[in-house]
């Protein structure tokens, strides 16, 4: 709030393609909503048609060259069979924690176990925040998202 701008005393700051932007509004309710609208990821910018299929495909694609041969696999293997599935025809802007949510809740009523559906979150998220870092998108959904409780195995020891 700066009150020495009569007409448009509340400033929004955030950065954008690695760039701080600036913008100004008249009332602290527009200023609100728009900070809301940047934490959703609904402000639209060059990427505002892309889906998560495209993207998580030019993630790996992109990033997978560093990681360890059965972490490629892996990742490639979950957003095949539990991610895009699901999310993948998503524009990437429209993805929210709600939508995380409940794609988590319906893999578990699928029959995934818990410590599977995590892997998969662990998955999204590292996606998602690989498009944060590209400026794609301006939060993570899945950050502070809590893992399911998986529970202690039940473990009977070696007899001799």
């Amino acid at each position: 709030h700066e009150p020495s701008r009569p007409r448009k005393p509340w400033r929004v700051s955030w950065v954008e393609r690695r760039r701080r932007r600036t913008r100004r509004f008249a009332t602290k309710r527009e200023a609100e909503r728009f900070v809301g609208q940047l934490a959703e990821g609904q402000r639209r910018g060059e990427a505002g048609r892309l889906t998560l299929e495209a993207w998580v495909v030019e993630w790996i694609r992109a990033h997978g060259a560093e990681w360890v041969k059965r972490t490629r696999r892996d990742r490639a293997d979950y957003a095949d069979r539990l991610i895009l599935p699901y999310l993948g025809a998503m524009r990437l802007r429209e993805i929210g924690r709600l939508d995380v949510r409940q794609w988590r809740s319906d893999l578990v009523r699928t029959g995934v176990t818990p410590h599977v559906a995590n892997r998969a979150v662990s998955v999204l998220s590292a996606a998602l925040g690989a498009a944060v870092d590209d400026a794609l998108i301006a939060a993570n959904p899945c950050t502070g998202l809590r893992r399911l409780p998986e529970g202690a195995k039940r473990r009977t020891p070696a007899t001799l």
